[in-house]
């Protein structure tokens, strides 16, 4: 009764679920790094050499804090979440370079 109700109040609704991100085909790399700033820049290319926080912070003469905040915000303006996610987004730029 209870699953009843609930699906009968979702239909009531203007209620779209949330879609899982799928990849736009015209998806543009250079468009999203446009989106970063010189210092957000910096920071992206030392993460993809696998530098610690404390490693980036060191050589950009900054506090890891500082390093920690652009990165959430390297994650926010590109749509992603991890390191990983940073390289696999690089590795789809480095191929649009290529070609």
């Amino acid at each position: 009764m209870l699953a009843e109700t609930i699906t009968f109040e979702i239909a009531d609704t203007d209620y779209s679920p949330p879609t899982k991100h799928v990849p736009n085909e015209s998806f543009s790399p250079f468009i999203c790094l446009e989106k970063l700033t010189n210092q957000e820049l910096k920071i992206l290319k030392l993460m993809v050499l696998y530098m610690s926080n404390k490693q980036i912070a060191d050589k950009l003469s900054v506090c890891e804090e500082t390093i920690k905040k652009h990165r959430k915000n390297i994650y926010s303006k590109l749509s992603i979440c991890g390191r990983e996610q940073v390289r696999l987004f690089l590795r789809k730029f480095e191929r649009v370079l290529d070609a």
